[in-house]
């Protein structure tokens, strides 16, 4: 959906280039993600959620063990780290990828697809997700078909 200031014609929407995933790309790639991270699905134990967790620790070489029981701190756990000015930005979205995958045993689902590429869109960036897979839009003609 266009902003406001977007329609006037005071602002534009961000474009970025391949090599980007700034700030605000990367909370609103979280924002998909993390609720899906932590459900627990229904009759499952409470701490269903740490099956997640634990293949993102695996994923980022963090020390199993250190996997805590306390939710809020492992999303602020992987909030800080996600979103560090020194994670470099295919880091970021390996991250997210690895996270959209791990959660269904590595298949994601078109409407996770649907969310993050909507996200993809409004912040500007030239990635999308082509048959279940994270693809760069490198030529202008693709990105511009796409939005």
């Amino acid at each position: 959906m266009e902003k406001f200031s977007d329609r006037i014609g005071i602002t534009s929407r961000p474009v970025l280039g391949l090599n980007e995933a700034p700030y605000n790309l990367r909370v609103s790639m979280w924002n998909v993600i993390q609720p899906l991270l932590f459900r627990v699905p229904a009759g499952q134990s409470k701490y269903a959620w740490m099956a997640n967790i634990e293949r993102l620790y695996d994923f980022l070489h963090l020390p199993a063990n250190q996997v805590g029981y306390i939710e809020n701190n492992e999303i602020g756990r992987f909030e800080g780290w996600l979103f560090s000015a020194q994670v470099p930005w295919y880091e970021a979205l390996n991250f997210i990828d690895f996270a959209a995958q791990s959660m269904w045993q590595g298949k994601i689902t078109q409407s996770v697809c649907n969310a993050l590429d909507r996200v993809f869109e409004r912040e500007g960036s030239p990635y999308r997700y082509i048959g279940g897979v994270l693809t760069p839009i490198a030529n202008p003609v693709e990105l511009e078909e796409l939005l």
